[in-house]
């Protein structure tokens, strides 16, 4: 096939990706929500301080909202790689749970290295203590991004050689390699009935990475780059604070990226990921 051929074969499924994202809003603003409940349940209004029950009630229930998200962003896949056009429903909730488990839990296998590594030389663990950094999405980008950001360019600006640029572009290299290998582990697990076995089965890995070839998965891994760093600008940056309109606190802009778009582009990113991965791709 030529380059050209692949690389309108390629912006079809972009296309298609778009329409698939679109044709169900309701399903979109559920996402939306969840993320924004992971994200800002502990912190409402009425919470008193200190950790009690209601603590530990709204952990259980982030706890469960995490597992659906993650369930219902495989159920993506899954339905994808078998030929569905529209977006899942949000039914069967045990299945969704047990497959959220399971890929968290192999995401978390994968990154063990590399979280104890920074835990404990950049961040003293202060990061993993968010719940929206349990997504396993999340979670990769901001690494790469506070690696970037608060320990790289520091150093870089000060003009002085400090083996810790070295130590950290280590690291940052070695968890977008983890992440590759975590992607074509996520397209195994839906092509095997989402075995945790299956996960760590790199000769069936290897088969996925051919088929849905490595500059798309390039491009999906950018995809949910800009995902992430949309979400790093409105929740973490303050970037939006100008806009005066807030609801308890929270400026209305950043609620509406949180609820729209940043769910918008997730669905959108997964369902590419499932198209480069059908067997007729």
């Amino acid at each position: 096939m030529s380059d050209l051929y692949l690389k309108m074969k390629f912006k079809s499924l972009i296309i298609d990706s778009i329409r698939f994202a679109a044709a169900d809003w309701y399903n979109v603003i559920i996402l939306g929500l969840t993320l924004f409940l992971i994200e800002n349940l502990d912190t409402l209004p009425g919470n008193p301080p200190g950790i009690d029950l209601y603590d530990i009630t709204f952990w259980i229930i982030i706890g469960f909202l995490i597992l659906m998200e993650a369930g219902y962003l495989y159920r993506i896949i899954h339905e994808t790689i078998n030929g569905s056009t529209h977006p899942p429903r949000l039914n069967k909730l045990h299945k969704m749970f047990l497959h959220g488990f399971k890929e968290i839990a192999v995401f978390f296998i994968y990154f063990s290295i590399p979280i104890i590594i920074l835990g404990v030389e950049a961040f003293d663990f202060r990061h993993y203590l968010d719940p929206l950094y349990v997504n396993p999405h999340i979670l990769t980008y901001y690494l790469i991004d506070d690696i970037i950001f608060f320990h790289l360019v520091p150093l870089i600006t000060s003009y002085q050689f400090d083996l810790r640029i070295i130590f950290f572009s280590m690291v940052i290299l070695l968890i977008m390699f983890i992440y590759f290998i975590y992607l074509c582990a996520l397209l195994n697990m839906v092509h095997n009935n989402g075995t945790i076995r299956s996960g760590f089965d790199f000769k069936g890995l290897y088969q996925r990475l051919i088929e849905a070839g490595a500059k798309n998965l390039l491009a999906v891994f950018l995809l949910l780059a800009l995902v992430i760093t949309i979400l790093g600008a409105d929740f973490f940056s303050g970037t939006f604070e100008f806009i005066p309109v807030n609801i308890y606190g929270w400026n209305i802009l950043d609620i509406i990226i949180q609820l729209l778009l940043v769910p918008f582009l997730l669905t959108l990113s997964i369902r590419l990921l499932g198209l480069i991965s059908r067997p007729t791709i």
